[in-house]
């Protein structure tokens, strides 16, 4: 039936249709190229339950008529070509439990009026043109369990009344122009397994308050404009997989305490201006497979213990102060795919080990004091695309094993 519907979309449906659909509460077209503006007749669905919309090629507004289907439970209108402001009418929806408006073209402020949908368990507004303030009225959502902001263009604070959502599972307001501080008050959101503020503009120190999240396995904040030290509560988190803080301006050194995360599969803190030494505490992460600490402030020596993450698929440290030899340990994680140690102060003679690890594809120890000949080894490093040695005080001649690197 919604099949014959989708046909004469634009047409007012035989009277026979609308019966059906008012005895299934229900009207699902989604996926179907029914193109146009939503038309007219459908506000007259006043029994409806759920109206699925998504994926249709609509354009044009979200009509505030919908605002008389009082009944609905679920509305549907992600990944279409609706443009214009979200009227204010669906706050009229009280019954509304998912509200799904993402991947479209819609402009102008979120309406406060969203801030009466107190069943809403799901609000997903992300991927379109939205502008202005969160309004602190979605605070009032207290039964949410998702709500989806991201890729617009939010600006002004965070509001601090949103850590009153308390049944909150995922909360994404990355890449927005959203301004100030993170609030501390997200720290009560302990039922959080992703939060994700990346690619803002936020300012200050991370709250440690983020510290009692503990069912977090995400936690995204790079690129902001965040200061101070990295909280060492942040180290309890020991759910996290994913720990974001790359892209700001934090200082201090790099808490011992991260490495508790356990669980952790990329730790991204480059591009900051962190200093002291990398803790050899960050060996004990065994299940990382990408850490990121490069343009920093790093000093002291390469700590030998990295060499126990094996599961390790790219290592970046360059771009810092780091001294010392390269630790052989690190020709024990065979994953390696890229290695970068360049722009640092490293000495000594490049490890024989290396040469173990046969993966690399890129192999960067240039712009650093390195000294003594290029282990033949190298050679053996098949799958090797990008090789960088300059910059250093090797000796000696070139092996000819290196001419065996085809790739």
């Amino acid at each position: 039936m919604d099949g014959e519907l989708g046909m004469q979309w634009h047409d007012e449906p035989a009277q026979w249709v609308l019966d059906r659909i008012a005895d299934s509460g229900e009207l699902d077209l989604g996926g179907q190229d029914l193109g146009g503006e939503i038309p007219s007749w459908v506000y007259q669905l006043t029994d409806l339950r759920a109206l699925y919309l998504d994926n249709c090629g609509l354009t044009g507004a979200i009509p505030p008529g919908l605002g008389k289907l009082t009944n609905l439970t679920e509305l549907w209108l992600h990944e279409n070509q609706l443009s214009g402001a979200i009227p204010a009418e669906l706050g009229q929806l009280t019954k509304l439990t998912r509200l799904r408006l993402e991947d479209n073209q819609l402009t102008g402020a979120i309406p406060p009026e969203l801030g009466q949908l107190t069943e809403l368990t799901g609000m997903w507004l992300d991927g379109n043109r939205l502008i202005g303030a969160i309004p602190p009225e979605l605070g009032q959502l207290t039964k949410l369990i998702y709500l989806g902001l991201d890729r617009n263009q939010l600006t002004r604070t965070i509001p601090p009344e949103l850590g009153e959502l308390t049944n909150l599972v995922g909360l994404w307001l990355d890449e927005n122009q959203l301004r100030g501080p993170i609030p501390p008050e997200l720290g009560k959101l302990t039922n959080l397994t992703g939060l994700w503020l990346d690619e803002n503009w936020l300012s200050g120190v991370i709250p440690a308050e983020l510290g009692q999240l503990a069912n977090l396995t995400g936690l995204g904040l790079s690129g902001n404009q965040l200061t101070g030290a990295i909280p060492p509560e942040l180290g309890k988190l020991t759910n996290l997989t994913v720990l974001r803080l790359d892209r700001n301006q934090l200082k201090g050194t790099i808490p011992a305490e991260l490495g508790q995360l356990a669980n952790l599969t990329r730790l991204r803190l480059e591009d900051n201006q962190l200093t002291g030494t990398i803790p050899p505490e960050l060996g004990q992460l065994t299940e990382l497979t990408g850490m990121w600490l490069d343009g920093n402030r790093l000093e002291g020596a390469i700590p030998p213990e990295l060499g126990k993450l094996t599961k390790l698929s790219s290592l970046w440290l360059d771009g810092n102060r780091l001294e010392g030899t390269i630790p052989a340990e690190l020709g024990e994680i065979r994953n390696l795919t890229r290695l970068r140690l360049d722009g640092n102060q490293l000495t000594g003679a490049i490890p024989a080990e290396l040469g173990k690890l046969t993966n690399l594809t890129d192999l960067r120890l240039d712009r650093n004091r390195l000294e003594g000949t290029i282990p033949s080894g190298l050679g053996g490093l098949a799958n090797l695309t990008r090789l960088r040695l300059n910059g250093n005080q090797l000796t000696g001649t070139i092996p000819a094993e290196l001419g065996k690197l085809t790739s």
